[in-house]
């Protein structure tokens, strides 16, 4: 399974429900490509510089997939503007000057009152972190890959394990769309029976999913049912949703109301947002059905769960 959803084959479970997904291209990386990105994020991490050019990484380092990324780009995906990963993870761990004006760009956006709340100013850190992953040019997408320790762990364990022939990441580009970042949730589907359904920024308490916690719910369930038997195959997954908010009181628009980011492996290496893989398994294969979501404002947790890096940005 998991060569189906986090490997070169992830387009498989792609093609059963791209008409419930944002569109998405795979690009198969080679064994070749990987080494060289985790040469290059090693001495990224020695001397704390990204001295490359755009043509020395395309001339030098990776001219075929600087061909395959700009016919993607060009060709592909209508915006010109990608989400870019791993197909096992984003490179999310990224912070640079440009996630600093989009961070600021978003705490500009909250009102006085807001910017004492924690947990508004954590939502602000959230959507700067997401829009760090939106890149227009190679140059943009290789830098983020080649300065993520989280790429680097990926390639590092798939180099590993794998002989240079089977080696099998992807580099997937998805087409940029705007959603709500504070409304996503992650399912955990065993057995082709959704088991578990959380909150994905587990952290933050957000007013929007308080108060309509019933209404997405059904939403969710209702696109669920659709893609469920289109999934048989697969049985076992951690499933994404996206929820629009502008949609979410018409009925007639389910199709374009929840949108299906991504599957994962159903596995301990994929976060298990308000689950615990370890002491929740039991739940999570087999139920009964629950959806958690951040109920009440609790700074002290916000301040436990919160990466360390991002607490510089909180009120203390």
């Amino acid at each position: 399974f998991a060569e189906t959803i986090s490997t070169g084959h992830v387009d498989n479970w792609y093609h059963l429900i791209s008409e419930h997904t944002m569109k998405t291209e795979f690009i198969p990386l080679s064994f070749e490509q990987g080494r060289i990105l985790m040469t290059l994020h090693e001495e990224y991490t020695r001397s704390n510089e990204f001295p490359w050019t755009e043509a020395q990484l395309a001339q030098q380092y990776f001219p075929e997939l600087y061909d395959q990324v700009n016919d993607v780009l060009r060709n592909k995906l209508s915006t010109g503007q990608v989400f870019v990963k791993l197909s096992s993870r984003s490179p999310k761990d990224v912070q640079t000057g440009r996630f600093e004006q989009l961070l600021q760009d978003e705490l500009d956006s909250l009102s006085q009152e807001q910017l004492k709340d924690n947990h508004m100013r954590c939502r602000a850190l959230v959507r700067a972190s997401c829009k760090m992953l939106r890149v227009e040019s190679f140059h943009e997408m290789i830098k983020l890959l080649i300065m993520s320790e989280r790429v680097y762990e990926d390639l590092e364990q798939e180099i590993e394990v794998r002989a240079p022939s089977d080696f099998s990441l992807s580099l997937v580009l998805r087409e940029w769309i705007d959603i709500d970042f504070d409304l996503e949730f992650r399912g955990y589907v065993h057995n082709n029976q959704l088991n578990a359904l959380s909150q994905y920024n587990h952290v933050c308490y957000i007013d929007e999913i308080v108060q309509n916690r019933e209404l997405m719910l059904r939403r969710m369930l209702q696109l669920f049912d659709v893609v469920r038997p289109k999934l048989a195959t697969i049985g076992s997954y951690v499933i994404d949703f996206t929820v629009n908010p502008r949609l979410l009181h018409d009925e007639s628009q389910l199709e374009k109301c929840v949108l299906i980011v991504e599957l994962n492996p159903y596995e301990i290496g994929t976060g298990s947002c308000m689950f615990d893989w370890k002491t929740e398994k039991h739940l999570m294969d087999n139920g009964p059905f629950e959806f958690r979501i951040v109920e009440t404002k609790d700074d002290a947790a916000l301040f436990k769960e919160m990466n360390p890096s991002y607490l510089q940005y909180l009120v203390q």
